[in-house]
């Protein structure tokens, strides 16, 4: 796991709040489609 993942889940995960769970999944599929580890 790279620390700038980690760092962005931590920053959304209290910016949703709400369902963390799913928005972090979202964004994590996204980002490594983006740049694969």
């Amino acid at each position: 796991m790279k620390p700038g993942v980690i760092r962005h889940v931590s920053r959304r995960a209290p910016l949703t709040g709400t369902v963390p769970g799913q928005e972090s999944t979202r964004h994590h599929g996204r980002k490594i489609n983006r740049m694969p580890l």
